[in-house]
């Protein structure tokens, strides 16, 4: 039989063809997870599973979620017997002694509350029983005026007493009142995050409400991590690409009241006694989450430009605002790590 040209091309080629097929992929490993709750919100810790690294994966993800367990504890102002909740007891008649590590973070927290111009503060829990965010809608109520400007006097952090020798804390007066919620949620992420690492899990994902912390690649440009939309928050307005450090997110939609149109939050600016009003929302980028954690809270106090000398003062600090008058604002090195979606929804300040 004679072959024709076509068909003999037609032939040759078949081999060619079929050895070009390409391979099924190759299945991602399963993610292995730690869920649980801390410090008031939900905890995620999530890490793949690596063949025969999953065990070692697995008690990483378990020391790790016991260890912002811990954390909580030993720092809570809510819980009884805690360092936070023992010096907050003994305020006003003495010092009392804390853990090297209780004490190690207050006395950071004094230093960040300084380089901050005093909008973070740890004493900020001194006016915390004037505001409440629960009342059921049309009973909410502003407090006194008078009662605001009485305690606002006791939040200055320079107020703090430290003794070194004994690692003891004391407030000097009775109604003030230490808070670490502004900063031990991201310590809590970073002590994980360091047990992760140690136990073998090189790529990981933790999350506590607000603030996430990664590490490792996904993806050409990193984790995604969707921006709230400050008036409609069940919509994304913006992602932020995420590579090895936390991102934390703050706005006044979490908890809130209206009183006479008016939105009321916990964010508190300690130099007026009243929630503060620069910002919508905020999200900030940091190598640590201890730094996210704080910075969020100082960036949404400030606003954009009164913010911008204390992120300098972090390395590899940025941020995206949402103004008080539903303006997006950010930092240059945020512009290279946000996709904008649209603008937000506009609505009630």
């Amino acid at each position: 039989m004679r072959l024709d040209r076509r068909t003999l091309l037609g032939l040759l080629a078949a081999p060619m063809v079929a050895r070009a097929r390409p391979r099924p992929a190759r299945a991602d490993p399963p993610w292995l997870r730690r869920e649980g709750s801390a410090f008031g919100t939900r905890l995620e810790l999530e890490s793949p599973a690596q063949g025969a690294q999953a065990a070692e994966v697995e008690q990483a993800l378990e020391a790790a979620h016991q260890e912002v367990e811990r954390i909580h504890v030993l720092l809570s102002g809510t819980t009884p017997g805690s360092d936070v909740s023992r010096i907050n007891a003994a305020a006003g008649s003495a010092s009392v002694e804390v853990s090297a590590e209780t004490f190690a973070l207050v006395r950071r927290c004094l230093e960040l509350s300084e380089l901050s111009g005093g909008v973070f503060d740890v004493t900020y829990a001194s006016m915390s029983r004037l505001w409440t965010f629960d009342s059921a809608p049309g009973a909410a109520a502003l407090p006194d005026p008078e009662e605001v400007a009485r305690l606002r006097k006791l939040v200055d952090y320079r107020l703090v007493v430290l003794d070194e020798a004994r690692t003891a804390v004391m407030l000097p007066s009775a109604q003030m009142r230490l808070g670490l919620g502004g900063i031990a949620r991201g310590y809590a992420l970073d002590r994980a995050a360091r047990l992760l690492l140690g136990g073998g899990a090189s790529t990981f994902r933790a999350t506590l409400g607000g603030l996430r912390l990664c590490h490792g690649p996904q993806g050409p440009g990193g984790w995604p991590v969707g921006v709230p939309d400050p008036r409609a928050p069940d919509r994304v307005f913006a992602s932020v690409e995420l590579r090895d450090g936390a991102c934390a997110t703050l706005g006044d939609y979490e908890r809130f009241v209206l009183v006479g149109g008016r939105r009321y939050h916990p964010v508190i600016d300690p130099r007026t006694g009243f929630p503060a009003r620069a910002s919508r929302a905020v999200t900030v980028l940091a190598p640590r989450a201890l730094d996210a954690d704080w910075l969020g809270k100082a960036c949404f106090i400030l606003g954009p430009k009164d913010a911008a000398p204390v992120l300098a003062r972090v390395a590899g600090a940025q941020a995206l605002w949402v103004t008080r008058d539903n303006a997006v604002e950010m930092t240059d090195g945020m512009k290279r790590r946000v996709k904008l979606g649209g603008k937000p929804t506009d609505g009630e300040p």
